[in-house]
Formats: structure tokens, C-alpha cells, sequence
């Protein structure tokens, strides 16, 4: 497994430490987010080198903090962009223009698997 630093936001504490065993399994090296604000936060703090983003989070969505974090990242045009994936059971066209639209790299359906998330990891950490 990849060395990055994974920052996870989701906002269900299931699915949470569903993921969190799995990354623990493969030493992968994360933090927990519970809602945009926490994500936006998380992101300036720990400069993750990956982010994995629901969509449908409290206080500020997974798309509002997408878009907010892209804005934060022109600031800075010499970093290159964090990849952030979306996570949602939502995978149907207009969830994909919206994730799109808010600068999200790539999507992630739930229930995921584990080889699933090992995947997008692997992808975007490397």
C-alpha cells in the first residue's frame, strides 16, 4: 500500500469503521472528517495526499467542501491539486456531473468493497 496520508470524511459511523479496519489492515495512514466544515479544516491542516469525500455530509456537503478545497488549492498553483474521490450510493449520471462539477477526481459507490476501496487507494495514494 501506498505511504499517503488518506483523509476520509463520511459522516457514518458504520461506514466509518468499516473503512478504518480496512486501512488499518493495509498500514495505511488516515483521518476521520465528520462533515464538510471538519473535511475543509482537516484538509488545510494535514495536506493529505488523498481525500475520500461523501457527497451527502452535515453542516457543509461533500461537494460544497470539494469546491471550497479547489478554490483553497489555487491559492497555492505551485501544489498539485489533491485528488478527491467521491464516496456515495448515488452513482447515476447526475451524481457524476455534480461530482464533476465540483472538481472531484473520481467515484467510489457504496457499499464498497473492500478491493474496491484498496483500489481507489492504490490509484490516487500511490
Amino acid at each position: 500500500m501506498p505511504n499517503g496520508r488518506v483523509l476520509l470524511v463520511e459522516d457514518n459511523e458504520v461506514i466509518q469503521m468499516l473503512a478504518s479496519a480496512m486501512m488499518d489492515q493495509w498500514h495505511v495512514n488516515y483521518k476521520i472528517a465528520h462533515d464538510g466544515k471538519d473535511a475543509i479544516e482537516k484538509w488545510i491542516r494535514l495536506k493529505p495526499d488523498l481525500v475520500l469525500m461523501d457527497c451527502q455530509l452535515p453542516v457543509i456537503d461533500g461537494y460544497e467542501a470539494t469546491r471550497q478545497i479547489r478554490e483553497k488549492e489555487k491559492q497555492t498553483p505551485s501544489e498539485k491539486p489533491t485528488p478527491i474521490i467521491a464516496i456515495t450510493a448515488n452513482d447515476d449520471e447526475t451524481t457524476q456531473k455534480l461530482c464533476e462539477e465540483a472538481g472531484m477526481n473520481d467515484l467510489l459507490s457504496k457499499p464498497f468493497q473492500e478491493t474496491e476501496l484498496r483500489a481507489v487507494i492504490e490509484k490516487w495514494a500511490g
